[in-house]
């Protein structure tokens, strides 16, 4: 609140004085012009640089020598560096040693160079290692240096590390030529036997027919093709209005489906390929009629998998709408259909994200991914009675993804999220899973996210865990039980802080249900003073792919900059983001308008209730894409909170968007849900400032969205700012001057 005091009594001149004494200064710089926003952010990029510019991360390049064995580089913040190997089989110091003798290479080096060489700063350009040397290849020395692991110079030579293979010898028997085979030509399948042509499909034209899509039974007497009808195209129009090469405007059009659009659609097509004497090619061709109820409404069918009982092909079906995915097996002699596992909801399989499987021939089985308890878990599926065997993973947290199968030892390694030490449920961990009990061995612990590079066995890791407020600490771990055997190494912040670099604040509060824990990120300038008042910026994007607040550790970013011009940033993950329960996410469904707004509110009241500086009274926000849309629907639902919002190529209707993303969420058919969530059509509403950005040639979200949104603002009177930018495409807030602008007019409305 700003004081003003007028010709008043010398008394009430006292206490006005007083009071504006006490209260709180207000932070945020004026940025009236483009001139002072380009200064102020010119200065605000100096600092942030300069800090982050004293930044040391002393793990360098790192390769696995095998499975047990790892060589990195080690450098010190005085530029020093140091290569080692780290063996997983040791334990303590003892799985550190050098990778080869840097006090011989140095002496070898100031001989050929004729130069003084520091051991500690040797010419490194590139490292190989086979499973007995290592090669070395010196800045201004031609000729690799070759060195025994931990040992002197071996030799210097032309030839690869590891020894070549020996030319194989000339093969035993010429290549088999397949007795018949099938190709796709001009929409048509066509069966070869013996160079001759013994099949044909009639039903085919190049509107609706094979397209090369066909997959061969091992058992060679069957084959699985997938017949397309192709849906008609589907142009948008845009205006290149100010061209590189010419005076004159250029059309461009392009193909971009939109929910509800007619799309291609894919059915399977069994052939059978049997031997017949009487036939001259000595092999009759017939199709067999497949039962279609199981997967009549596709939006998409493909990855054919033909089964270990020798009489199935499998394939995944993923029904138009996003509410039904099956795994279906087809019956090759009958084509009768029947469904291998299922996903099914009221509101939507996230196939985007969260469908995974991997076949078990050997034992019949079926792993599948699956949130039908609330969370998104691992199953073992019985393929022959598509029962479910076992549920492998169990809890109030969720498998992410998984790394690979070890089918021989019956395990498998994922990630996992709300799991393990951390106390932020976005934070990943790892572990590995034995598929025959469940039982958990977790691979990486401690408060933070994990990112891990297995050894080419998987018997190993190298664990690279941070938080948003701690830099990355190295570690080299073992698979069998996650024990930590030696650290590699740990990032230094210490002399970036002490220039004043900020990390953000983790903070977390209860939603909009009172109980639900909401996540986020806190950002203050680096010359933050608590005693004076700051503006509160958000920085949205509520897509409901992904959560979006960032869980690793980054030195720069948008919110930095923002917060650097004066004010406090946030960044939240409301309900209707993605990776938490089923429940959680399921906010979005049919209610993209939602955009997790009344826990961000709750939020960021809650941040101020412990945090004086914090002034509600100016609150703003900004987005791009589906943060576009998201930033306008703060000021047309809360502009009682948000009193300013900057949307940048927004998807302002659902129905001008892509239909993949938008169908996901919205569903399928287009019903009155997309025009409830409309910003046009709410465009009435507008309560707040507003300034929408636009790219010219956009091509991910059509602009149209865009200048479909202005026109029912100005049908409605409503006051706001269009710019649009003409050369520019998707984002094009982000280019320099589109931020100048979009910081402009938001600490102009402070």
């Amino acid at each position: 609140m700003r004081i003003r005091c007028a010709l008043v009594p010398v008394t009430l001149l006292l206490v006005c004085s007083m009071a504006a004494l006490a209260a709180p200064q207000d932070a945020a710089p004026s940025l009236r012009t483009l001139d002072d926003v380009a200064a102020t952010m010119h200065a605000a990029h100096a600092r942030i640089r300069a800090a982050v510019s004293l930044y040391h991360d002393p793990v360098g390049p790192r390769t696995w020598i095998d499975g047990s064995r790892l060589w990195y580089c080690l450098s010190t913040r005085e530029g020093d560096r140091a290569w080692w190997i780290a063996d997983s089989t040791k334990t303590g110091s003892d799985a550190l040693s050098p990778l080869f003798d840097h006090d011989a290479a140095a002496v070898h080096l100031t001989k050929v160079l004729g130069r003084d060489v520091s051991a500690l700063k040797l010419p490194v350009r590139a490292v190989e290692a086979s499973a007995s040397h290592v090669r070395v290849t010196f800045e201004g020395v031609e000729v690799p240096v070759e060195f025994d692991f931990g040992g002197d110079v071996r030799a210097s030579a032309h030839a690869p590390v590891a020894a070549s293979e020996s030319a194989s010898t000339a093969a035993t028997s010429a290549a088999t030529t397949a007795d018949w085979e099938v190709v796709c030509r001009d929409g048509c399948l066509r069966v070869l036997a013996g160079g001759a042509e013994i099949f044909v499909t009639a039903d085919c034209a190049s509107d609706d027919g094979y397209f090369g899509e066909f997959s061969i039974a091992p058992t060679r007497d069957a084959f699985i093709a997938f017949k397309t009808m192709r849906a008609p195209p589907h142009p948008i129009h845009i205006i290149e209005s100010a061209p590189k090469d010419q005076l004159q405007p250029r059309l461009k059009t392009f193909d971009y489906a939109k929910p509800g659009d007619a799309m291609d659609r894919a059915f399977p097509h069994i052939f059978r390929v049997e031997r017949d004497a009487t036939a001259a090619t000595k092999f009759r061709v017939r199709e067999i009629p497949v039962d279609t109820a199981l997967f009549a409404n596709p939006w998409s069918i493909d990855d054919a998998h033909f089964l270990a009982n020798g009489h199935e092909v499998a394939f995944k079906y993923n029904q138009r709408g996003h509410q039904v995915l099956r795994m279906i097996a087809l019956d090759l002699e009958t084509g009768a259909s029947r469904v291998i596992a299922e996903e099914s909801f009221p509101t939507f399989v996230d196939y985007t994200n969260k469908i995974w499987y991997h076949w078990l021939d050997e034992s019949g089985e079926l792993l599948w991914m699956s949130e039908r308890d609330g969370w998104n878990h691992l199953y073992v599926i019985d393929v022959a009675t598509g029962t479910v065997k076992r549920q492998l993973t169990k809890g109030e947290w969720l498998v992410r993804r998984v790394h690979g199968v070890e089918t021989a030892h019956r395990t498998m390694d994922v990630a996992l999220m709300g799991h393990g030490d951390s106390a932020s449920p976005y934070d990943v961990h790892h572990a590995r899973i034995a598929i025959d009990t469940g039982e958990v061995t977790m691979l990486t612990s401690g408060d933070g996210t994990c990112r891990v590079e297995f050894s080419p066995d998987h018997s190993a890791l190298v664990c690279v865990r941070a938080r948003s407020d701690m830099p990355p600490v190295y570690e080299l771990r073992r698979s069998s039980d996650g024990e930590v055997i030696v650290e590699l190494g740990a990032g230094d912040a210490r002399a970036m802080i002490t220039a004043g670099w900020r990390a953000p604040e983790r903070f977390v509060a209860k939603g909009r249900d009172g109980t639900t824990d909401i996540w986020g990120l806190v950002f203050r300038p680096m010359n933050f003073d608590p005693t004076k008042k700051y503006p509160v910026i958000e920085n949205i994007y509520a897509g409901p792919h992904d959560h979006h607040v960032a869980t690793w550790f980054e030195r720069s970013s948008r919110s930095r900059e923002y917060a650097e011009l004066g004010a406090i940033v946030v960044q939240i993950d409301g309900m209707g983001t993605n990776w938490r329960s089923k429940a959680f996410h399921d906010v979005c469904w049919k209610n993209l308008k939602d955009a997790g707004f009344p826990d961000r509110i709750a939020w960021i009241r809650a941040l101020a209730a412990r945090d004086s500086s914090i002034d509600l009274s100016r609150v703003g926000i900004f987005g791009g894409s589906a943060g576009g849309q998201n930033a306008m629907r703060a000021v047309l639902d809360h502009a009682d909170f948000y009193r300013v919002a900057v949307a940048d190529c927004g998807c302002h209707d659902n129905r001008m968007d892509k239909i993949w993303w938008n169908e996901q969420w919205m569903g399928w058919p287009v019903d009155e849900s997309y025009a409830r969530n409309s910003n046009a059509e709410d465009a009435h509403k507008l309560g707040g400032a507003l300034m929408l950005l636009v790219g010219g040639l956009d091509q991910n979200v059509d602009p149209a969205s865009t200048m479909q949104v202005a026109q029912k603002l100005i049908a409605a009177k409503k006051d706001f700012e269009l710019l649009v930018i003409p050369n520019a495409g998707h984002g094009c807030a982000e280019s320099e001057y589109g931020n100048l602008r979009r910081a402009k007019f938001l600490f102009a409305h402070f």
